[in-house]
Parts: C-alpha cells; sequence; structure tokens
C-alpha cells in the first residue's frame, strides 16, 4: 500500500474464517485496483494455515472475543481512513462490479447516507430460496426504493456513520433497522439499489433450519426497536408495545404475521417466477417470528414479576 489513505474501507466482521479466501478473492477482483481500497477484518482472532493472497491489502482488528455483528462492524470501522465505508458480512460473495456500482450510487444522491443491494442464496435449490423469502425477504425486490436495509452489504458515509455512532451495539438483532431510524432522525435516507446483487452463504438449505432461524430472530429482537423508536411508530408499531401482556400479544402478533405474509408476498413477486410456492413457509416463517418474540415479551415479563 502507498503512504496515502485509501478512498474505500471495505470491513468484514469475520465469524467464520474458513469463508475468508473466497470473500476475499471476490474483493480482489473488483473493477476497481487493489491500490485504492483497505480491507479490515474484525475477528477474535488472526487464523492461521489460511492460503490467503499476498498482494492484499489487509487489515486485522483482532478482538479476542466474538462480539455481536453491531460491535463487530463498529470495532472495524474504527480503523478505517477511507472516504468511503463499505460492510461485507464473511458469508457474502459480491460481484466484480460491487464497490464500483454502489459508490456510484451513492455519489450520485447527495441525501443518501447508506447503499445496500440485493443478498441472495448463492445456491439455486428449493429450500436456500425458501430462505431467501422467509429469513431475507427485504433484500429480495427488483425494484430500486428508499427503505432500510439488511447489514450484510451496505456502503456507507463514513462521517454520517460516525456521528451517529455506527451500529448499536446493545441489540443482539435488528441492528440494521435500528441503524436506518437513527440515520433518518438524522435527516439522511437509506437507498436499496436493485441492480446489484450479492451472494450469500445462508447455511440454512432444509425447513427446519429456516424455521428455527425465524424463531430465533423474533426472540433476540423482541419489541426492542419498537420501544426505542416508539415516537416513529405507525399503527402497528403503537398498538405491540401496547399489547406486552403474556395473555394479549398473540391477539395482535398473529394477525400482524398474516398482514406481513401478505405484504411481502406481493413486493416479492417479480422476484423469482415460482414466488407463489414460497408463500405457505414465508407465513409459517412470520408466525414463528411473532411467537418467538412472544417468548421474548414473556421471559422479560417473569423477570420483572421476580424483582417485585
Amino acid at each position: 500500500m502507498n503512504n496515502f489513505p485509501p478512498f474505500f474501507s471495505i470491513v468484514i466482521p469475520c465469524a467464520r474464517p474458513d469463508r475468508l479466501p473466497q470473500v476475499l478473492e471476490a474483493l480482489a477482483n473488483q473493477t476497481i485496483p487493489l491500490s485504492v481500497m483497505e480491507i479490515i477484518i474484525a475477528t477474535p482472532h488472526r487464523p492461521a494455515g489460511l492460503n490467503l493472497r499476498v498482494d492484499l491489502p489487509l487489515l486485522w482488528s483482532e478482538t479476542g472475543v466474538l462480539y455481536p455483528p453491531g460491535k463487530m462492524r463498529n470495532i472495524g470501522a474504527a480503523q478505517a481512513r477511507g472516504a468511503m465505508l463499505f460492510f461485507l458480512d464473511d458469508d457474502c460473495i459480491p460481484p466484480p462490479e460491487w464497490i464500483q456500482k454502489l459508490r456510484d450510487t451513492l455519489e450520485a444522491n447527495p441525501d443518501v447516507a447508506v447503499v445496500g443491494c440485493r443478498v441472495v442464496s448463492s445456491k439455486s435449490d428449493f429450500w436456500s430460496r425458501c430462505a431467501d423469502f422467509v429469513l431475507f425477504s427485504a433484500a429480495q425486490q427488483v425494484f430500486s426504493s428508499h427503505r432500510h436495509l439488511g447489514c450484510a452489504s451496505l456502503a456507507v458515509r463514513p462521517d454520517v456513520f460516525r456521528k451517529v455512532d455506527g451500529f448499536d451495539t446493545s441489540l443482539l438483532a435488528s441492528e440494521d433497522w435500528d441503524f436506518g431510524l437513527r440515520l433518518e432522525d438524522a435527516g439522511w435516507l437509506s437507498y436499496f439499489d436493485a441492480n446489484v446483487t450479492v451472494q450469500h452463504e445462508h447455511n440454512r438449505g432444509h425447513f427446519m433450519g429456516i424455521m428455527r432461524q425465524a424463531y430465533r430472530s423474533g426472540r433476540l429482537s423482541g419489541l426492542t426497536l419498537q420501544h426505542k423508536h416508539h415516537l416513529k411508530l405507525g399503527l402497528s408499531g403503537r398498538l405491540a408495545i401496547r399489547m406486552t401482556e403474556s395473555w394479549s400479544y398473540p391477539l395482535f402478533g398473529l394477525p400482524y404475521a398474516l398482514a406481513a405474509t401478505v405484504l411481502h408476498a406481493w413486493e416479492m413477486r417479480g422476484a423469482d417466477r415460482c414466488w407463489l410456492l414460497f408463500i405457505p413457509f414465508l407465513t409459517m416463517g412470520r408466525f414463528l417470528y411473532q411467537l418467538g418474540v412472544w417468548a421474548h415479551i414473556r421471559h422479560i415479563n417473569s423477570k420483572q414479576a421476580e424483582r417485585i
């Protein structure tokens, strides 16, 4: 690397070092030269024995502990020197034009602080595509729009990222939604670029794996963000935080899951010609997510009862 700060900083929160060679090879094959990028890998320990290219501009940020993804991203971003900041999960393979296209979109939209893109399974079998629809529905759309984004693949203005203090490290899930809401509070927009597609290794290519993850996501998320951002909530969000008694939440959560299924199914109608086949599993996934939220509420209520 030269003595000048790189123009692009790519942060990879790494919990699976065995996948790094593929990710780094994809970054080495970008349409921009390696000389204008730095790749920051936030990981508990620098892995030994991996066959990595020696020409890669790598920086290692060793944490000693595997923190939740939001904190790992923040740790890596603290080292970044680039004029544009990118985040890429260690199970994602970007196309060669990934940096260039997200950069172009960010530069063309001065009111946008963060740009995301489509994230789809690297496999085309039925259950992998089903996981796309159930677990990554927000990243399947085939039209661009202003919306909150998933964190697997992002381009961010680093000054804005620092002004909003990055990702909320207290959150175990939904840190991406929270990030978008805080950007909105600061007067910035988020943008989903449907013209860029990143391949993702879901590692959930079967029915039970998908459903377990849907339940787990709801259990980890709870209604934390609804309470945190209650002033910005629509009607459904206000109803959710009012129905936090263990007996009452299903009266809201289950109808809401059905409504969310219909909405997401309609939004994704152009993402796959077989999209109708995924709707039963999308419905089950939404129900299990809400059951996970309900389990979180019951756990919180029982803890509060113990203190009384």
